[in-house]
């Protein structure tokens, strides 16, 4: 059998289970139709499962992140950014392990910890973005506010690129 039926019957369920929350959540934008099509867009790029990694980050031992009993003055891998895709054997692996999984001062941190201990194969997607910044097509960029994204679509949607808009 071709993965390419269950990944399009996939990317259409997952459209349509986050397509009614983001309309209304959205509504008060007055956005298009088009929504739809922005979120299959972004799901066709998730079948290459479109993330961004932090390597050989610095383990810090003071402030905010402050981190005092990994070992390592770096940690493994891991991912940043709004969010994740993870395959179903890793959350069969982590639900399995979930007893003896210590967790570190972030989740992100300590999924990258525990991938460690199973090495999956890792797909970097520079347009899922690590920082607050804005490009052209990105898929997630953190940090933002919720006011900060509704300009971000009213910008896209007036202009078709929500970093940058030359009135016309």
């Amino acid at each position: 059998m071709s993965i390419g039926k269950p990944l399009k019957a996939m990317k259409r369920i997952w459209v349509l289970l986050l397509l009614k929350p983001v309309k209304q959540s959205l509504g008060k934008l007055n956005c298009s139709d088009r929504l739809e099509e922005y979120l299959l867009i972004f799901v066709s790029k998730l079948q290459h499962f479109g993330l961004s990694f932090r390597l050989n980050w610095a383990v810090d031992r003071t402030g905010k992140w402050q981190e005092l009993e990994y070992p390592s003055p770096a940690y493994p891998a891991f991912a940043c950014g709004s969010g994740y895709v993870i395959s179903k054997d890793v959350v069969e692996w982590l639900a399995r392990n979930s007893e003896r999984l210590k967790i570190y001062q972030g989740e992100d941190v300590s999924m990258g910890i525990w991938m460690a201990a199973i090495g999956p194969k890792r797909y970097q997607d520079d347009l899922w973005l690590c920082e607050k910044t804005c490009e052209s097509g990105m898929l997630s960029s953190p940090q933002y506010s919720a006011q900060e994204l509704a300009e971000l679509w009213r910008i896209k949607e007036r202009c078709g690129d929500p970093c940058k808009c030359e009135e016309k």
